[in-house]
């Protein structure tokens, strides 16, 4: 890691950028847009967990070149842009966001088109549940980083069915620190993220926020912030964790 902090620096087409599901607040903490962002109310309690998480982990490993795969509107921008001295960003054709920060284009189902060794950090945030060869991609970007490079990723176990029909499988703690180690990497920090009040509130949420767009909305947002008050900071479950959240390093 350089012992130098790097300034930040701009994603393509920054001045067009938005946050869809983490902003930072003038204090300097994560917090989830507001009622104009992106994300839906049931969802909330779930993103700022995740944020939080990365707040906490970018600083201590991100550097260098780092690759957001599968990138989708680019909601972790503002948390790692200031750890980082290059950013690309890359997704398939099958994705459901905008492509408006794409640097290239990627088929994560077979290959990266980045040359061996050529990245520091990766970041693959939502998107190991949405592709059908998970450890072809977990090989893939133990290629394309060097020796020393970090991979953040983090995937869902609890969690509804999501970008249908792209949407197969659910990970534990155990199956992703497997197919890790098999790839060769060392694990830095596995993460179950979530508890029994998060797991709860997150499903409560998710069917209320159908009842009606203003009730329903406010009644799923408030279950959120319920349950993340009741839980640890960041609240970490084994027992019923909604994410698991890691940190691999290629060690050589």
């Amino acid at each position: 890691m350089s012992a130098s902090k790097p300034r930040a620096v701009p994603v393509r087409y920054s001045d067009q950028w938005q946050p869809s599901k983490v902003r930072i607040s003038g204090s300097g903490r994560p917090r989830v847009p507001g009622r104009r962002g992106a994300l839906a109310p049931g969802s909330t309690g779930v993103a700022l967990m995740l944020a939080r998480w990365y707040a906490g982990m970018l600083p201590r490993y991100a550097h260098g070149t780092l690759l957001d795969l599968g990138c989708g509107e680019v909601p972790y921008y503002e948390l790692y842009r200031a750890h980082v001295r290059e950013i690309l960003c890359t997704d398939w054709t099958k994705s459901l966001h905008a492509t408006t920060h794409l640097d290239f284009v990627s088929d994560l189902e077979t290959h990266v088109p980045l040359a061996d060794g050529s990245v520091d950090t990766v970041i693959l945030a939502d998107v190991l549940e949405h592709v059908y060869q998970p450890k072809h991609v977990i090989a893939e970007i133990f290629r394309i980083l060097r020796p020393g490079g970090v991979a953040f990723i983090h995937a869902p176990l609890l969690y509804v069915v999501h970008e249908a029909p792209h949407d197969y499988f659910r990970y534990t703690q155990f199956g992703m620190s497997r197919m890790a180690e098999e790839a060769g990497f060392t694990i830095e920090a596995l993460t179950p993220l979530g508890g029994k009040f998060i797991a709860l509130a997150d499903v409560m949420g998710k069917v209320l926020q159908g009842a009606s767009l203003i009730a329903g909305g406010l009644w799923a947002r408030g279950l959120q912030r319920v349950a993340l008050a009741l839980s640890r900071d960041p609240p970490v479950s084994k027992k019923f964790p909604i994410e698991i959240a890691a940190v691999l390093r290629r060690v050589s």
